[in-house]
């Protein structure tokens, strides 16, 4: 009787060290990911900060659609309008690639620029669905895809479910 406790015992020894060891082994790579990819999320961050990404922003939201015709399609802006559209669709485009891949986590990217895909998808769409007819191929399909997670969730609702909140007055 003491041997098959004994026994019983270490075996529920032997079966507790393996769920703590793969415990420790999951948490030790979910950080090694996050490592990975902390440089990428806070390199995209930086980017919308600067000057450059302002003005590329602020030419598509006011004037882009009132100078040009979005039948040239991507292709058929003229420089330097071609690189700051260029800029915009491809850096949501990029986004789009890490999330639907689950590089980074949705709510993080929906959270930080689900406005700012909205924005920016509405007003390149035209342009976008041109250059697809003129290649035949699928021009900015993650930044598409972005802008529809973007319009099925708000950042409002994921500032909420991860708990952020106001600070009082």
């Amino acid at each position: 009787m003491d041997q098959q406790f004994a026994a019983v015992a270490a075996l529920a020894l032997s079966f507790l060290a393996l769920l703590i060891s793969a415990a420790t082994a999951y948490r030790q790579l979910t950080l090694m990911r996050g490592a990975n990819i902390l440089p990428i999320v806070l390199e995209s961050f930086s980017e919308t900060r600067t000057q450059e990404w302002t003005v590329c922003r602020e030419y598509i939201n006011e004037r882009l659609a009132m100078e040009h015709d979005p039948r040239g399609g991507l292709t058929g802006l003229p420089e330097p309008i071609k690189h700051q559209v260029r800029k915009v669709a491809f850096f949501f485009d990029d986004l789009g690639k890490l999330v639907a891949h689950r590089v980074v986590d949705e709510d993080l990217i929906l959270g930080a620029y689900g406005g700012s895909v909205l924005a920016m998808w509405r007003a390149l769409a035209p342009y976008i669905a041109t250059q697809r007819e003129i290649d035949g191929a699928g021009t900015a399909v993650y930044f598409e895809d972005l802008a529809r997670r973007a319009h099925t969730r708000t950042g409002t609702e994921i500032h909420a479910r991860i708990g952020l909140r106001p600070f009082p007055e």
